[in-house]
Formats: C-alpha cells, structure tokens, sequence
C-alpha cells in the first residue's frame, strides 16, 4: 500500500506506541498521521513548521509526538487535538534529530547543526532547556526531572 498526501520528500517516518498510526514528515513542512488499517486513510496534518520536517517520534504515552525542522524548532504536539502543544527554538542552527525519554520524565532531546544537544523538560508550565545548567539549578527547574527508577531483574 501506499500512502499519498505529502507535497514534498518524505524525510521521517514513525509508527504510534500501540502500532495503529504512522506519523510522516516532509520537505513540505507537515506532519501526516495516517491510520495503519483497514484504508490506511490520512486522518490529520499538523502544521507548524516553518521548513523541512527531519524527524519526528511519537510519546511513549501514544498521546502526542514531538518533531524537529530546518527551521531551528523543535515542537510537541497534541496528536488527538492536532495542535501544537510546545515550540523550542533554542538552536542555532537546522535541528537534525530529536528523541523523547522512552520512559521516566518527560524528557526531549535535540542536536543540531550547531554542534549542540539540548535536552528540556517540556512538562506543562516548563519551557526552558535543562542543558548547560548546574545540577542542582536543574532540580529545581523540573522537579519531575528525577532518574527513573532502576530496571526489575
């Protein structure tokens, strides 16, 4: 099957946690969900971003994704409401790659041409990087920022 929607290359590609949906990304600045049976139907188009789509992840939670751009952002995204839930542009150059925290706090990670790695906290009400702070500064920004709890045996 293939799936038609994107003006654009196709630069990213992600299935949802529960393997039901495809999020896509593009040259052409969106992001497609895409429904994984029955017709395989287009269901949403997030638009944000300002430039090529480079990657894009869902949330361990199936709730929400995030994405990153040529256009120096990174944004997170409601993906049941289809709204942009969070916009991070602290690059300072094209955001190549970005990765939510599979598991634990809300984490997301980005690197760009600028040489740098961010990694942010983006639970409600914190918008601010965490990298590039003292610790202890770190904590007290978001406090859910803890290290998850070790592995079962």
């Amino acid at each position: 099957m293939q799936l038609l929607g994107h003006g654009g290359d196709v630069t990213a590609m992600s299935f949802s946690p529960d393997g039901t949906a495809l999020a896509s990304g593009s040259f052409d600045r969106t992001l497609l969900l895409w429904r994984v049976y029955d017709e395989c139907e287009n269901y949403m188009m997030l638009r944000g971003h300002k430039n090529a789509v480079l990657q894009v992840h869902w949330l361990p939670s199936g709730d929400g994704l995030v994405s990153c751009s040529a256009d120096r952002s990174v944004r997170a995204w409601d993906a049941e409401a289809g709204v942009q839930v969070k916009r991070f542009s602290e690059h300072r150059g094209i955001v190549n790659s970005c990765a939510p925290l599979p598991r634990g706090p809300p984490l997301l990670a980005s690197g760009g041409d600028d040489s740098a790695v961010k990694v942010r906290c983006f639970a409600p009400g914190i918008d601010r990087p965490l990298s590039g702070r003292p610790r202890q500064q770190q904590q007290q920004q978001c406090c859910l920022c803890r290290p998850p709890p070790p592995l079962g045996p």
